[in-house]
């Protein structure tokens, strides 16, 4: 609940699922405030001209063709997750956090959020720089 109400600036609403965020006890009182993406400690994925990210289970896979300007995400394996989506927005370049927690994937890029399920087991991730 907390998350669809956290506003990216610049970004519209929130949406995701794990949000990162601190905690703070002050008062007796927990309080909660989010840490925006490029706090974060993680290390940001980059690319010049064109990259693919691969998330791949025993059962699914995940591909995210992305060039400036440009996402093409694809979901297929397990019958009744296949899906794909295209967008292109200005936002689309440069840089991207990735949450991964088993199954559960979450984009942060520029002001949008991708949460995708990736179903199975033993989750790998592959990042390729095509040409940049």
């Amino acid at each position: 609940a907390t998350a669809r109400q956290f506003v990216v600036p610049g970004g519209g609403g929130g949406g995701a699922i794990s949000l990162p965020r601190t905690v703070e006890l002050r008062g007796g009182t927990l309080h909660f405030a989010a840490i925006l993406g490029i706090q974060h400690r993680g290390q940001k994925l980059e690319w010049n001209a064109g990259a693919i990210l691969t998330i791949t289970s025993d059962i699914a896979d995940l591909r995210i063709e992305l060039a400036p300007g440009q996402l093409t995400a694809t979901r297929r394996g397990a019958i009744g997750w296949n899906w794909a989506c295209h967008d292109r927005d200005a936002r689309i370049d440069g840089e991207m956090l990735l949450f991964c927690d088993a199954g559960l994937v979450e984009m942060f890029l520029g002001g949008i959020v991708m949460t995708v399920m990736v179903p199975g087991r033993g989750h790998r991730i592959d990042w390729n720089l095509v040409d940049g």
